[in-house]
C-alpha cells in the first residue's frame, strides 16, 4: 500500500549541487494581463533580484548560481525576464523538472508557495521572501481567514521583505555550507 502524499514518493532518493539556489515565487492571481503584470510591484521585485549586483558578486565569488523557476500561470512572460547575471537560469516547465531541480538545489527561495514543503521534507534550508504579504493576502486570496499556518511563527526559515536582507540570508546559507538552522530543524 502507499500512503502519504504522492508528491514525496520521489524525494528520499537525491543529491543535492551545492551550487545550486532556487528561487521560486507563486504566482499572483490578479495579475493576469501582460500590462498588469509588466507594471507590478512582483515583476519589478524579481527583476531586481535577477538584476542585483551584489546578487551577482556572491555567487561568482562562491561559484553558485540561482536557478529562478517560473510558475506555469507566468511562463507566457518570460521573455519580460531581462537577465545580465550569467550566474542566473530562468528556467520553467518546458525546460526543466521541478522535482529534480527541488532534489538538486541547496536552498530554497519562495514566498507562499507550497513547494516549501518538498524541501523541509529533505530537511534542506529555506528562505521566505514575502516583500508583498498585504498585497497577496487582499488580492490573491479570496475570502482570507487567517491561515493555521504562520510564516513567522510556524515557519522553517526566516521571512525576509528587503532585498539587502535576502542576500545577507543566502551570504549565510552559503558560509554554512546550506545547513539548516536548528531551531527549524527542529521544526
Amino acid at each position: 500500500k502507499y500512503t502519504g502524499l504522492a508528491r514525496f514518493d520521489n524525494l528520499h532518493d537525491f543529491k543535492v549541487d551545492n551550487k545550486i539556489i532556487l528561487y521560486i515565487p507563486t504566482w499572483r492571481r490578479w495579475l493576469d494581463t501582460k500590462d498588469k503584470f509588466e507594471n507590478s510591484n512582483y515583476y519589478k521585485r524579481i527583476s531586481s533580484l535577477i538584476n542585483n549586483k551584489e546578487l551577482e558578486e556572491i555567487l561568482e565569488r562562491n561559484n553558485k548560481y540561482l536557478y529562478f523557476y517560473l510558475h506555469q500561470s507566468t511562463e507566457k512572460y518570460i521573455n519580460l525576464y531581462n537577465k545580465h547575471n550569467k550566474r542566473i537560469r530562468i528556467l520553467n516547465s518546458k525546460t526543466a523538472d521541478i522535482q529534480d531541480l527541488l532534489k538538486k538545489g541547496a536552498l530554497l527561495i519562495t514566498d507562499y508557495s507550497s513547494i516549501f514543503t518538498d524541501f523541509v521534507y529533505m530537511k534542506k534550508p529555506i528562505i521566505y521572501y514575502q516583500y508583498d504579504k498585504e498585497e497577496f493576502i487582499n488580492k490573491h486570496i479570496s475570502n482570507y481567514r487567517k491561515s493555521y499556518f504562520d510564516f513567522e511563527k510556524d515557519g522553517f526559515g526566516k521571512v525576509l521583505n528587503k532585498e539587502e536582507d535576502l542576500l545577507k540570508e543566502i551570504n549565510y546559507f552559503i558560509k554554512n555550507n546550506f545547513q539548516i538552522r536548528k531551531n527549524h530543524l527542529k521544526k
